[in-house]
């Protein structure tokens, strides 16, 4: 089985996460956590709703998966141009694709997949938006059994 998710937008990577030590019933605990006001917040439920359409009413995909995925970045006004071609460039500059990956796989764990861990193939490329393209992740899921 194959499922193809588009996710409208500009990718935003996993930012670093953050450290509370607190007092609960007189033990220092510490808890990790990411800022609610984090730009990734907003990403990963966008993430979420494009997946939850495009599931419908399928449960989550089991057993080993095979994923594409393509990060289409906006492209920057100093490489917007009026009369030359403005093809798709790679980006090789921040964000870091690992960390786009993580907030991708949280977004969607649950969703397209039980856990990320099922990923066992992974084609990930990051690219710069073509003049007439906007930004936006496509992720292809296939189930290799």
């Amino acid at each position: 089985m194959r499922v193809v998710i588009t996710i409208p937008g500009v990718p935003i990577p996993e930012p670093r996460k953050r450290v509370a030590v607190r007092a609960i019933r007189g033990k220092m605990i510490a808890q990790v956590y990411t800022p609610k006001t984090a730009k990734v917040v907003p990403f990963k439920m966008i993430a979420a709703s494009c997946a939850k359409v495009t599931m419908k009413r399928m449960s989550p995909l089991e057993g080993p998966l095979k994923m594409t995925v393509v990060f289409v970045m906006p492209r920057v006004l100093t490489e917007v141009w009026k009369t030359k071609p403005m093809p798709r460039l790679p980006h090789a500059k921040k964000p870091d694709i690992d960390n786009l990956q993580k907030s991708l796989f949280d977004a969607l764990t649950g969703i397209v997949w039980y856990d990320d861990a099922q990923i066992c193939t992974l084609v990930c490329e990051k690219w710069i938006a073509a003049g007439d393209e906007q930004p936006r992740v496509v992720l292809i899921v296939d189930q290799m059994l």
